[in-house]
């Protein structure tokens, strides 16, 4: 018919502060049937400054079905793909290293609300999941691609970020 359908996707880069309004919208998007792709720490602080006890904050652990365990800091950080199905990972091996930049961020996921390991680090430890929520799709990235990226152009990367927008 020639009818696109719109992009359905939202991109949190360095997504460390949000505002409450912000994550309930956040939340609402994806149960609504969007896609929403977030880098390390989400909603770590609110408008306020004051830190969440749990991480992804503002109720954005459930959104993501999945929560940090852990974080440490580094210039560089490793993520390596696991062998899952995920749109995301589409023409990218199992182990293809996805670099990363500041904090690796280890996550839990909730696997009872079928949150599925998209790439774990050196330990072999999760720190990128992908679940549903709602009618939506939500992407915890344990560190920040982007800005890795923008560092040293990686091709396992750009096929990552590329992927999203098919996925969208």
């Amino acid at each position: 018919s020639g009818d696109l359908e719109p992009f359905r996707l939202i991109v949190l880069p360095y997504p460390l502060m949000l505002s409450r309004s912000a994550a309930q919208g956040l939340e609402a998007y994806v149960r609504g049937g969007g896609h929403l792709v977030a880098e390390a720490r989400p909603g770590w602080n609110d408008e306020r400054g004051f830190a969440a006890q749990t991480i992804p904050g503002m109720g954005l652990a459930e959104v993501f079905a999945a929560r940090e365990d852990a974080v440490r800091m580094g210039e560089v950080v490793t993520m390596r793909t696991t062998a899952s199905d995920h749109p995301l990972l589409r023409g990218l091996s199992s182990g293809t290293e996805l670099p990363g930049a500041w904090f690796e961020e280890t996550l839990i996921p909730d696997r009872g609300a079928g949150a599925v390991v998209l790439a774990v680090n050196d330990e072999n430890l999760p720190c990128a999941t992908a679940s549903s929520h709602g009618d939506g799709e939500a992407v915890l990235i344990g560190s920040f691609l982007g800005l890795a990226y923008h560092d040293d152009p990686s091709s396992s990367n750009r096929r990552f970020v590329l992927n999203m927008l098919e996925w969208a």
